[in-house]
C-alpha cells in the first residue's frame, strides 16, 4: 500500500511507510499523491493563532492540486472546547475552516486516529481503481491583514481588533500610539470613541498597581503554602 506518513506522526499500520516529508503528514498515492496535513482541533487552533496554518496550506497549494486539510477528533473532547475562554476563538477557528473548505482547500474530518486510517486507506483504495477524481477548487494563497502590533493593541483595554488595525495604519508605531495618543481621536468622530480615548490614556499612564500575592496551593498537612 502506497501511503506514506512523516517521521513526526504515528500510525500503527506495517503496510503505511513512515519518511521525512517535505510537506504535509499523510501521501497517499504513488504519483501525484494526494497531500494531506493532519491535524487535532488543539493543535489546528494553535496553528490558526500563530498563522503557522496559513503557511502549511500555502506550501501545500504551492506544490500540488491535490491537498487535504484533515480535522482529527471530536471538538467537544478538546481543550479549547472545555476551556470556557476560548469558545469564541473556537468560533473563529471554525469560520476559518468553513471558508477555506468552501474557497480554498478541502477539509475533511474524522472522529479519531482510527477513523483517519480508514479514510485514507479508502482514498488508496479509490486511487488504485482509478477513481478519484481531481478537486474543482480554484487553488490561491490566503492572505491576512493581522499582524502581532494589531494583537498587541488590541489587549488594551477599549480597543478591539479592528481598531487596532485602523490605528497601526494611522501611527507609525507603538512609541508614536502612546506619545501621540490624542491623534487616535481622528479615526473616528464619535463620541464613545472620545470617552474611550480618554479611558485608553488614563490606563496607559497609571502607574502600576501593587500585585497581591495570592495562596495558589496549600498543603493542608504542615499548612505549607506554594505560590
Amino acid at each position: 500500500m502506497d501511503i506514506r506518513y512523516d517521521v513526526h506522526e504515528s500510525f500503527d499500520r506495517e503496510s503505511w511507510t513512515q519518511v521525512a516529508l517535505p510537506y504535509g503528514d499523510i501521501w497517499v498515492g504513488k504519483e501525484n499523491p494526494v497531500i494531506v496535513e493532519r491535524k487535532t482541533w488543539d493543535d489546528a487552533y494553535n496553528s490558526w493563532q500563530s498563522n503557522r496554518l496559513d503557511a502549511q496550506i500555502t506550501e501545500i497549494l504551492k506544490n500540488t492540486d491535490k491537498g487535504i486539510i484533515l480535522i482529527e477528533g471530536k471538538l467537544n473532547n478538546s481543550w479549547i472546547w472545555r476551556n470556557k475562554k476560548n469558545y469564541s476563538a473556537t468560533k473563529g477557528l471554525q469560520t476559518y475552516l468553513n471558508r477555506i473548505n468552501l474557497e480554498v482547500i478541502p477539509v475533511i474530518y474524522t472522529d479519531s486516529k482510527k477513523d483517519t486510517i480508514k479514510w485514507c486507506e479508502k482514498i488508496h483504495e479509490r486511487i488504485v481503481k482509478e477513481d478519484f477524481g481531481i478537486f474543482i477548487r480554484k487553488v490561491k494563497v490566503l492572505k491576512s491583514s493581522r499582524n502581532k502590533y494589531h494583537n498587541i493593541m488590541s489587549l488594551i483595554p477599549q480597543i478591539t481588533l479592528e481598531r487596532s488595525k485602523k490605528l497601526y495604519d494611522h501611527f507609525n508605531s507603538l512609541q508614536d500610539f502612546i506619545n501621540n495618543i490624542e491623534e487616535a481621536l481622528e479615526i473616528d468622530e464619535k463620541t464613545r470613541w472620545k470617552n474611550q480615548v480618554g479611558k485608553i490614556k488614563e490606563f496607559i499612564e497609571s502607574p502600576w498597581g501593587e500585585t497581591k500575592e495570592r495562596e495558589v496551593i496549600v498543603d493542608k498537612t504542615n499548612k505549607e503554602k506554594f505560590k
